[in-house]
């Protein structure tokens, strides 16, 4: 199954085009991706349980990888990590649980949604009681485009002390937050490649979380960008948005669009650092833009050069 991608991330290659033709542009593969959250249960149920201390492989959908009742893939299910001796755990099936825990002394993990398969986490979200960052990887098979994705729904916390490099696809229905996580959203790395994207659906929040949304790494590549449809907010966040490295890469962007669905989204008190390139050109340096009715709220958007094009507010590094 490949994860749906938009014209708005090519649009992040150096365009003028208007923030309103982005916002129509992708709408039709956020509602994709919404029917996908509904759809990612698979054949696999088990139980909740805890991750071997000596599994056999690093397959998070091998029952023999866990205590008995695993693996953990349903809407109730708890996966709990605590020592072990493998610390890499991919998918290799769409996969739903109700919460991740790391317990108290657990190993340092890398858990990965692997291209094509989708983790949803649909009830706590993720308790992180390590005291370590837990790391999590959202991929991209750069061979044929299609990447996994991570989905945090209803009212799904991305807790603390966790880090998320994406190249793939992640988003935040409902209430869910990404509370105090780290997320790196990375640009395309090859000719042509799409940056990773995340979006803020419904009434969900970027919370505490700290982000940085990197340029198109070759010429070519679209930058890794956010966008904040309906009633979402990027709260508290930090954000860094970071120009093209190189020549005819894109940027990283952060959008605010009114979907025409629900609600009015908005920057509420989010600090926005948007960064120029070292690339002479108009279109290079990193965007933070608001279309139509939403709102920058009490942002701070540094520096605050910007300008106004029909329908859209645009603050761009230069």
């Amino acid at each position: 199954m490949k994860i749906p991608r938009t014209s708005l991330h090519r649009s992040l290659v150096a365009s003028p085009s208007s923030l309103l033709s982005r916002a129509r542009a992708f709408l039709p593969s956020a509602a994709a991706i919404l029917m996908l959250l509904l759809s990612t249960a698979s054949s696999s149920y088990a139980g909740s349980a805890t991750w071997l201390a000596s599994p056999a492989t690093g397959d998070w959908n091998t029952a023999g990888n866990w205590t008995a009742g695993g693996p953990p893939n349903g809407s109730t299910d708890t996966a709990t990590f605590e020592s072990s001796n493998i610390i890499g755990v991919s998918l290799s099936l769409n996969t739903e649980v109700n919460g991740i825990v790391f317990n108290a002394g657990a190993s340092a993990f890398t858990i990965t949604a692997s291209p094509m398969f989708v983790l949803t986490i649909s009830g706590v979200g993720i308790t992180n009681n390590s005291g370590i960052t837990q790391n999590f990887v959202i991929a991209v098979d750069s061979d044929t485009g299609t990447v996994g994705q991570i989905i945090f729904a209803n009212s799904a916390t991305a807790g603390s002390l966790t880090a998320f490099n994406n190249v793939g696809s992640m988003s935040f229905f409902g209430s869910s937050t990404a509370a105090n996580g780290t997320f790196t959203n990375n640009g395309g790395s090859a000719g042509f490649a799409f940056g990773a994207s995340m979006a803020f659906n419904e009434t969900s929040t970027a919370g505490n979380g700290t982000f940085t949304n990197d340029g198109g790494a070759v010429s070519g590549a679209t930058g890794g960008g956010i966008q904040f449809f309906d009633s979402s907010t990027a709260g508290n966040g930090t954000f860094t948005i970071n120009g093209a490295p190189v020549s005819g890469a894109g940027f990283g962007g952060v959008f605010f669009v009114h979907s025409y669905i629900a609600g009015t989204p908005t920057a509420g008190d989010g600090i926005f650092t948007i960064n120029g390139s070292a690339v002479s050109g108009e279109f290079t340096g990193g965007e933070v833009g608001f279309g139509e009715s939403s709102t920058a709220g009490n942002a701070t958007l540094s520096p605050t050069v910007a300008r106004t094009f029909s329908l859209r507010f645009v603050a761009r590094a230069v």
